[in-house]
């Protein structure tokens, strides 16, 4: 029996009688005639169905049925309901009633694999329907996305509902338990894996064939169950069932639950309330098919969340939300789900191409626009840690534009690390999938696929405890912005970037005499903590050819600024299609021009006197015998340079007064690249390049 069917059920016995209520002519006997025929269609297709008791009143245009019970032939799916009453019942139009009003007492709906298969159970106490309209009977729908919407009785009952209007749907409480297949023996104490759903507060308004309006659950909880463990319905400390008749049972918040993970299990423990989703169209689900995407979710928002570990560890969060979902029905599988979901396994599978292919063609599938969740805290019995912000924006055709998490304070073992803001680019994730399940992933053309997974990674606002020494007391080491971005890819296959920047600016941390130039030279003037940034580009022209450095900066606060650019020339766009490519390609390149701008900011002068106190000098006397070297090394540079003369006057002039000295190196020619790295001739630079030297304030 076709499992819509057997949901359905109820439609057909409140459609069979609707076309009799009020109509004096047919008398009860009549109608109950119409009950037996619509049970018949259903033990026709090899099912089982009965109902203890009914009743009819024409007056009310009403009907009661009593222990109602469907089961399907293969016995894998059956449906309970203790008694069904429908009022005002309206007669039959184009294969469609009418109720006012349909009220379901004591639903149950059991879904089984076989004797030792996985096992749902699902049990709703009462369910209220307002202004019902249904089809006659309810049958399946055809196509690709109809294998994955008839996979659980909860998605089910959500295809029940793309066939029916209603004004509104209520169910005060409803537990799903979900029990795994059972396995080979394991050694004791293993439980069994299962987990209970509950949901209290659930309330549907707005419901027009397959469109919703508003969905609304006040509480859920998930929670994992040993084996032989009672379920939720049945536990002493279980919040009674509403009374019979009632519909006006809906909770707007949660209820304070204090309740740990079940012992036995290692599932964790989730609590959420105030869940509501607007704007949801299923009928992109049941239908044939179709590549282009279709919106099924306007937005989904929840209010506090709770994930409970059995280590003790708990995430919290103040409120989620989701907008802007949509699918393409072709794309969505069974076979494409158990994919995804073979991929995530521990034990990774011998031949992952085909898996990759199907997860690949899922992901690309879906889409949303933005996935929130605020307030987001970890507690763990050391430590722990806190996120303002988790965001995922806008993810289309697989690829994630952009991750990110604001606000974060972590505290590992008393010490404090801070991010203002975290955010990673660009994630393509049916490629990292490929990579994650490359044969080895060292390869470097393999390696060099990860520019394409995604397009960078960036963070601001850092701050990270340091160890102190004697000479220099604990301090943070805070980075205003940490940066590695790329993109640009000269070919629609190619493996690197045409884009490539990293950069880290206003680092500001703690120095000693220790640390080197030139915080040794800073530290030694008394200072006791130093900013500096560095960042480096590069930038590909296929106009021109041309790979450039522009620029590589060096900065110390207060010390100096460098800044350096250089161009790599004759070099083709598809030596970036590849590592072995680009070194293929670095045989025919030739050397551009190249500049340094030195800007003093005050280091100079520390340096020259702390140079001139170690030779026992003054500065001036050390200044002085630094010219002489200078005008030496350019006597002897002069016969192969002409222009050092110039270019050493200019240096003269930085060494007596630090301002900003630019030096420039212009190719006389063409200048192989392999071949003048490769050089040890001292004096090539100076054959090959012709210097300037400019001094500026």
């Amino acid at each position: 029996m076709k499992k819509p069917l057997v949901i359905g059920i109820v439609a057909v016995l409140v459609l069979g009688i609707g076309g009799y209520a009020g109509v004096q002519y047919w008398a009860e006997k009549k109608a109950y005639s119409v009950i037996e025929n619509a049970l018949t269609q259903v033990r026709a297709t090899g099912a089982k169905a009965s109902v203890g008791s009914s009743a009819v009143s024409l007056k009310t245009r009403g009907l009661t049925l009593g222990d109602l019970s469907v089961t399907s032939a293969d016995g894998s799916v059956s449906l309970a309901v203790g008694r069904l009453s429908a009022l005002g019942v309206g007669a039959p139009q184009n294969g469609r009633i009418t109720a006012d009003s349909v009220t379901l007492e004591n639903v149950t709906l059991t879904r089984t694999d076989g004797a030792d298969g996985a096992r749902v159970v699902e049990t709703l106490p009462q369910v209220t329907i307002e202004k019902y309209a249904g089809p006659l009977v309810v049958t399946p729908t055809a196509g690709n996305a109809a294998d994955l919407v008839n996979a659980s009785p909860v998605v089910l009952a959500l295809r029940q509902l793309a066939a029916v209007d209603a004004a509104r749907i209520d169910v005060p409480h409803a537990v799903t338990r979900m029990t795994p297949a059972k396995t080979s023996p394991q050694p004791a104490p293993q439980p069994t894996q299962a987990r209970e759903l509950t949901l209290d507060g659930i309330a549907v308004t707005d419901v027009r064939t397959g469109k919703i309006a508003r969905f609304s659950v006040a509480r859920i909880a998930s929670e994992g169950l040993p084996d032989g463990a009672a379920p939720a319905s049945q536990k002493a400390d279980q919040p009674a069932t509403p009374a019979q008749g009632s519909t006006n049972a809906r909770p707007d918040v949660a209820q304070p639950d204090d309740a740990q993970p079940d012992e036995g299990s290692s599932l964790p423990r989730v609590t959420a309330s105030a869940i509501l989703a607007r704007d949801i169209d299923l009928t992109p689900l049941l239908s044939a098919g179709g590549d282009d995407l279709r919106p099924v979710l306007g937005a989904l928002e929840a209010g506090a969340f709770t994930i409970e570990q059995a280590d003790d560890i708990r995430t919290e969060g103040a409120s989620l939300t989701l907008t802007g979902v949509a699918l393409k029905p072709a794309a969505i599988t069974a076979a494409r789900l158990a994919a995804l979901k073979a991929l995530s396994a521990d034990d990774p599978p011998a031949d992952p191409a085909p898996l990759l292919a199907d997860a690949g063609a899922l992901l690309k599938g879906m889409a949303f626009a933005t996935f929130q969740i605020k307030d987001m805290r970890t507690i763990e019995p050391v430590g722990g840690g806190r996120a303002a912000v988790f965001a995922l924006d806008t993810f289309r055709d697989g690829v994630l534009s952009e991750l990110r998490v604001e606000g974060v304070d972590g505290d590992t073992d008393g010490r404090a690390v801070k991010f203002g803001r975290i955010a990673v680019t660009g994630l393509d994730l049916p490629r990292l999938l490929t990579l994650a399940h490359a044969e080895d992933p060292t390869q470097p053309d393999v390696a060099l696929g990860g520019f394409r997974a995604l397009t960078g990674l960036t963070a601001s606002d850092i701050e990270i405890p340091t160890d102190g020494s004697d000479d220099t007391p604990s301090r943070p080491l805070h980075i205003g912005r940490a940066g590695l971005t790329w993109g640009d890819f000269s070919t629609a296959t190619g493996d690197l970037p045409g884009r490539f920047r990293f950069e880290l600016i206003d680092v500001t941390g703690p120095i000693d005499p220790e640390d080197g130039e030139p915080f040794n030279t800073l530290a030694a003037a008394g200072l006791k903590q130093a900013t500096f940034s560095l960042a480096i580009g590069t930038v590909y022209d296929a106009g021109t050819q041309s790979l450039s450095l522009s620029p590589a900066e060096v900065e110390v606060k207060d010390a100096f600024r460098t800044t350096f650019t250089a161009r790599l020339d004759n070099l083709p766009a598809g030596a970036l299609a590849s590592e072995s490519a680009f070194v293929a390609a670095l045989a025919a390149a030739n050397i551009g021009p190249a500049s340094l701008t030195i800007t003093d900011h005050g280091l100079a002068n520390l340096m020259l006197q702390r140079l001139a106190d170690a030779e026992g000098q003054s500065l001036d006397d050390y200044r002085a015998h630094l010219l002489d070297l200078l005008n030496q090394g350019i006597a002897a540079a002069a016969p192969n340079a002409p222009e050092a003369a110039a270019v050493g006057e200019a240096i003269a002039r930085f060494i007596r007064d630090p301002k900003t000295l630019e030096i420039t190196a212009t190719p006389k020619g063409r200048v192989p690249f392999l071949a003048f790295v490769n050089s040890d001739d001292p004096l090539a630079p100076l054959q090959l390049f012709s210097f300037t030297a400019t001094n500026k304030p």
